[in-house]
């Protein structure tokens, strides 16, 4: 019976490597274009634009154990808190339910 030996430092080098960062980078990089595209667009230029604001950043200690490259779609503009989530009623305003940009276009990308 043939016995499965696995070359640690092989998969630790790979989960390192710029091949495995070029495609998971494609794939932050259909992620973010998507939230952009579902982005609420504001009227008013001083709220800064949510859609612009998102953004892929590299992670060169991604994972439980902080030992692989990653990338990761973050927002940083028009209240990215308030979009994703939402705000119960209260201190004058009605509130409103999340849009969950980020959500749904990392869904569609998985599914």
């Amino acid at each position: 019976m043939a016995r499965y030996r696995p070359n640690h430092k092989g998969i630790a080098a790979y989960l390192r490597s710029s091949e495995l960062a070029d495609v998971t980078k494609a794939i932050a990089e259909d992620v973010a274009r998507r939230a952009r595209e579902k982005a609420p667009r504001s009227n008013n230029p001083e709220d800064g634009h949510y859609a612009d604001g998102i953004t892929v950043e590299r992670d060169d200690s991604a994972g439980a154990k902080g030992d692989r490259v990653g990338f990761n779609v973050v927002a940083t503009q028009g209240h990215p808190t308030l979009v994703e989530w939402g705000r119960k009623p209260g201190n004058g305003s009605p509130g409103y339910p999340g849009q969950h940009v980020m959500r749904d276009a990392a869904k569609e990308v998985t599914e």
